[in-house]
């Protein structure tokens, strides 16, 4: 099948190669749910790019679903849960709020979580719809570039994307505290806990997930101009990695929720 990234049945084996080295990954976001005390009914991955977890993840949950904004995406993911024999459903929906809604999956998981997926931008407009996905008691693990957090020991890759991000695309001055926006959602912020393991990445993948519009565009349009002044490498980009981590609450009665429970 074709999509606006290719045909999909021509770059399986590629994708797939590229699914299996995330494999460590997934067992940490893993191990840490199981810290957490999850329960193991079911789980959601929500994320821009496929990861081949329903490989682990499946023997660990009775049943999961993948949720791509992308087709291409998407389409991977199916066509690799048919080649494992893993059965999961997967839908493609773009991340903007309200559009989980008709998917009526409120409320549903245990376990919902992202593999270097969700951007930076959707931590602050679209993070209410992902823990909304969570059962009472579960818990949300979503995996990602540590700096966009923890700005000391920074490397050089680190401090050349901050310094391209404060001039150009104006991302991490105007920052707000993501812990209030998990709150008002019934949940806790576990804690944003820095790995010692590294990400590898180049310059498009990054510039989705860190939401750098303005790169990521001068990427797909190959701008020259823009892409050799902004100083980031191409390809083998090094990241720290950290995983952020929530629990959604109890619901308690109060004023405010009295006619909604």
């Amino acid at each position: 099948m074709y999509t606006e990234k290719g045909f999909v049945n021509g770059s399986v084996e590629k994708e797939f190669k590229k699914a299996a080295e995330k494999s460590a990954s997934i067992k940490k976001i893993l191990d840490e749910a199981e810290a957490s005390d999850t329960g193991k009914n079911n789980y959601c991955e929500v994320s821009h790019y496929f990861s081949g977890s329903c490989k682990i993840m499946l023997d660990e949950f009775k049943s999961g679903v993948f949720i791509s904004d992308d087709q291409y995406e998407a389409l991977l993911a199916y066509h690799h849960s048919i080649t494992e024999n893993k059965k999961i459903d997967v839908y493609n929906r773009f991340f903007n709020p309200g559009n989980f809604l008709d998917l009526d999956m409120n409320e549903k998981f245990d376990f919902v979580f992202s593999s270097l997926g969700f951007s930076y931008e959707k931590i602050y407009s679209f993070l209410p719809d992902v823990i909304g996905l969570l059962k009472v008691g579960g818990v949300m693990i979503l995996e990602i570039p540590s700096y966009w957090f923890f700005r000391d020991n920074l490397n050089d890759h680190e401090n050349i994307i901050l310094d391209y991000s404060m001039k150009n695309d104006k991302k991490w001055i105007f920052s707000e505290p993501v812990e209030p926006i998990i709150k008002e959602c019934g949940a806790e912020l576990v804690g944003i806990k820095q790995l010692d393991d590294e990400i590898k990445t180049d310059r498009l993948e990054l510039a989705y997930i860190s939401s750098l519009h303005k790169l990521h565009k001068a990427h797909v349009e190959n701008n020259m101009a823009v892409l050799e002044t902004a100083g980031i490498p191409e390809k083998d980009i090094v990241l720290g990695k950290a995983l952020l981590a929530v629990k959604k609450n109890e619901k308690t009665l109060n004023k405010d929720n009295l006619f909604s429970i």
